[in-house]
């Protein structure tokens, strides 16, 4: 990764969170302190796919206070870049199985070496389009699912298309948790019904839903 490149990320995420962002790096200081994992990012090679940014641990926070995932034992992030919401999913919750879906074999192989001993973390390496999410559910007799996307599309209506798939699986008990995509943009999705939402601007927050 370049330093022209950092300079360029660092600098666009503090003119997209302005002044916010002072709350948001002191979260990044307590959970740094505390252990928590994924502190870096990296740069996409597939202009679909966004770079490697790690969610907010204030996001993060937020999410956890307003979410009720105690009936929920599957947890998928999609775009899982460096495990930041793996570990901290992991730590926060009791799934009987988190899956990390990376694109990118930096991200994918660091974290294969970082959380090989959380035995109830897997990670696979492939394009989000070819995982069958409704296979997976069934395989491992869910009873609820929690799906989590932190900006992986680079396109808004790459995401809708996506999710509005995932609409018309037949899955109980699903909420999904979609961060830094434009609230008017995600209602566009069919049929789905927002739970709660925080955003600090237009782009910047998240929103938990369900169908």
């Amino acid at each position: 990764m370049s330093l022209i490149k950092s300079t360029k990320e660092i600098l666009k995420i503090l003119n997209d969170y302005k002044f916010s962002i002072f709350i948001f790096l002191l979260f990044e200081i307590i959970y740094f302190l505390k252990g928590y994992k994924s502190f870096r990012f990296t740069f996409s090679t597939d202009k679909s796919m966004t770079n490697s940014i790690p969610c907010p641990f204030y996001f993060l926070h937020l999410i956890k206070k307003n979410i009720d995932l105690a009936k929920y034992d599957l947890f998928v992030d999609f775009g899982s870049g460096y495990g930041r919401v793996i570990d901290y999913f992991y730590r926060n919750f009791s799934f009987k199985k988190i899956l990390g879906i990376e694109y990118s074999k930096k991200p994918f192989n660091y974290c294969i070496k970082k959380f090989e001993k959380y035995l109830s973390v897997e990670f696979n390496n492939i394009d989000f389009n070819t995982f069958d999410l409704q296979k997976y559910y069934f395989e491992n007799k869910s009873n609820g699912v929690c799906l989590f996307f932190s900006a992986p599309f680079a396109k808004t209506e790459d995401l809708i298309n996506f999710v509005n798939k995932i609409g018309l699986f037949n899955i109980k008990n699903l909420k999904i948790i979609i961060v830094n995509y434009k609230y008017s943009e995600i209602l566009k999705i069919n049929n789905l019904k927002v739970i709660d939402k925080q955003y600090i601007n237009e782009t910047r927050g998240f929103c938990i839903c369900t169908f």
